[in-house]
């Protein structure tokens, strides 16, 4: 196994860059997944992704 110090330099710079990146968008990409999360719980949205026509619920009592 060989060790680059120019690569290991590299892969923490992008690491760092992509840090950076998350947490400065962090609050939008909250906000995004708490706006999907909502429509991607939905039985119609299921229903529609994957070509399913909807079932009728059980009468039951």
């Amino acid at each position: 196994v060989t060790h680059s110090k120019r690569l290991a330099l590299r892969e923490g710079m992008r690491l760092i860059r992509n840090s950076v990146r998350f947490l400065r968008n962090y609050r939008q990409l909250r906000t995004e997944w708490e706006e999907g999360y909502d429509r991607l719980t939905t039985g119609t949205y299921w229903n529609d992704a994957l070509h399913i026509a909807p079932t009728k619920p059980s009468q039951k009592g």
